[in-house]
């Protein structure tokens, strides 16, 4: 692609594994962090018609952070952004990745509806 793009952490299921597993795993694996909490948000297809590829989509809370342990060649790094700068590289197009373009604003209406209920 030749290019740096901003993302949530992801990454492919292992044969057999649960969707929670695979979400836990690639947290550890590219950014250190643990969460005492998932809660599973709404899955998408990425592009039916061409892919039959479903994205499973967890939101994870309650971090402690760690020591990642990605694998070779992998070049990560960890950025943490409040929501006005997510909204703002957003806008001017900085994170222009789908699968977390979707999860961002499902993460968020599930974030507002909780905060909403209190």
């Amino acid at each position: 692609m030749g290019k740096t793009l901003l993302e949530l952490p992801a990454g492919t299921r292992e044969p057999g594994e649960p969707p929670e597993e695979t979400a836990r795993r690639e947290l550890l694996e590219e950014t250190g962090y643990r969460a005492a909490v998932w809660e599973r948000l709404p899955g998408f297809y990425l592009s039916p018609g061409i892919l039959d590829e479903r994205m499973e989509l967890w939101l994870a809370t309650d971090l402690t952070p760690g020591s990642p342990s990605r694998e070779e060649g992998e070049e990560i790094e960890n950025v943490e952004m409040s929501w006005v700068e997510i909204d703002q590289r957003i806008d001017s197009g900085e994170i222009e990745d789908a699968k977390t373009l979707v999860g961002l604003w499902h993460a968020r209406r599930w974030l507002d509806r909780r905060r909403s209920c209190r």
